[in-house]
């Protein structure tokens, strides 16, 4: 494992002294600092600091295992001393669809890097930890990745080994057999080949596996369209399954047999279930303006006036660079939106005093919106700010930061644009989508007089 320097010295920053951390190796080292409470990332200075106090020495004497610190120094750590903790640092359990839940005890950034490295690894925001197949694959990777690390409340029945781990949830995995995982590396492999986007392939692997796992005692080949059909109505039936996950059950299953067996495609057509009319939650325009008005970071501010302002996906915002502005024309460039396809979309002519501001202040490189470190800013960062300026304007509970994007589409077809205009700003591949809008627009309902009013009571 390398050796990492580390140097400490004096600066003044933010009106104070701070005691600035520099690891000389060039590198960012977040998985090293993050144990280290309260330390602070200066984007002014390039590094890392913290308040100029012996509580910080004494810390920083503890964490890095030196003795005598003083406040100017150099001295070299190995990067295993402060990755291997003594204790537990993820949870194992089973959740009710029998997928492997993992819980990390303590939060690095570290442990959370190596779990999204996981295969078919994926992190629930409602549980609050990640999921992965319950098989031996995974166990086994769990263990080589956190050796004596791992906190086990499941018991695994083993084949070569039997029963160990004593579990709370009695819950045996059962690993692929062998024809199984081939056809699940196949799948796995034409996805890749066919440039499915990372969403697409993990919501078609996670339902070709549950499918394969219902019929273990079948080879994939001998599978026919009548069992299919006998797992959809189980699916409906005893898992609850909504229409949308009922929809993409269907495309993973043809997706194998027509696009990997290259059967007929005739042979595998299923009833598809009406898709209901679900209208967009959307806030007024006195919500926005609230909105706007409790975000006090300016670089917070611009980035919801820019989603605002263009309608953006969660995902555009994140991934806007700076060259994909054009303030001459007011417009921006959307490279690969959902789909893969590039747009122009408008930008309002009252974001260019803050976006210049911002400008100035942040002077961002490449990414219009940098996180630490000039990486591009997070999905996460901005699903934070909008939550926060949201629940201080006490707007809508329910809006998200998508509501922003419904919520420019709607407000453009009350003030009168066409729906063939605001398709094309919003990236959407089929009128139809935008069409939902207007089933959410005031303006002619309000033209419409209620017969109450002509009662007397």
């Amino acid at each position: 494992m390398k050796n990492v320097t580390v140097k400490l010295s004096l600066m003044h920053h933010r009106g104070h002294q701070q005691i600035k951390i520099e690891f000389l190796d060039g590198r960012y080292n977040r998985a090293l600092m993050d144990p280290i409470t309260g330390r602070k990332w200066s984007r002014t200075h390039g590094c890392w600091y913290l308040p100029h106090e012996q509580s910080s020495l004494d810390l920083l004497q503890k964490h890095f295992n030196c003795e005598g610190l003083a406040d100017v120094s150099h001295f070299t750590i190995r990067r295993e001393k402060l990755l291997e903790p003594t204790t537990p640092i993820i949870e194992v359990d089973v959740d009710s669809n029998h997928r492997l839940k993992i819980t990390i005890l303590q939060q690095q950034t570290l442990v959370f890097e190596k779990l999204r490295n996981f295969r078919n690894s994926r992190f629930d925001t409602n549980l609050k930890c990640w999921l992965l197949p319950a098989s031996e694959e995974s166990l086994q990777q769990l263990e080589d990745t956190f050796p004596n690390q791992i906190n086990f409340k499941i018991q695994i029945r083993r084949p070569d080994q039997g029963p160990t781990k004593i579990a709370k949830a009695n819950k045996k995995i059962i690993p692929f057999n062998q024809v199984q995982q081939t056809a699940i590396d196949d799948f796995e492999r034409a996805l890749i080949l066919n440039r499915y986007s990372i969403h697409t392939k993990k919501s078609y692997l996670s339902q070709f596996k549950k499918f394969l796992a219902f019929y273990r005692d079948k080879a994939p080949d001998d599978i026919t369209k009548e069992d299919i059909e006998q797992y959809l109505i189980y699916s409906i039936q005893k898992k609850l399954i909504s229409e949308s996950t009922q929809n993409q059950m269907i495309n993973a299953i043809k997706f194998y047999y027509e696009r990997i067996l290259q059967q007929p495609r005739i042979r595998y057509t299923f009833t598809r279930p009406k898709k209901p009319l679900q209208l967009p939650n959307v806030l007024s325009k006195e919500e926005v303006r609230s909105l706007i008005a409790h975000t006090d970071n300016l670089k917070h501010k611009c980035i919801l006036v820019v989603i605002y302002s263009a309608g953006l996906r969660l995902s555009e915002v994140t991934r806007l660079r700076v060259r994909d502005i054009n303030k001459g024309r007011r417009s921006l460039f959307i490279k690969s939106g959902k789909g893969k396809k590039d747009r122009y979309t408008v930008l309002a002519e009252n974001v260019l005093p803050i976006l210049n501001e911002y400008q100035k202040q942040y002077k961002p490189n490449y990414w219009l919106f940098e996180g630490q470190a000039g990486s591009s800013y997070s999905v996460r960062s901005v699903q934070a700010i909008f939550a926060k300026a949201r629940d201080r304007a006490m707007i809508n509970p329910f809006a998200t930061v998508h509501t922003l994007r419904h919520s420019f589409a709607t407000h453009c077809l009350e003030a009168g644009f066409s729906t063939a205009v605001i398709q094309e700003a919003l990236g959407h591949a089929s009128i139809t989508t935008t069409e939902r809008y207007l089933h959410i627009s005031t303006k002619e309902l309000n033209k419409l007089k209620s017969p109450l009013d002509d009662l007397d009571f």
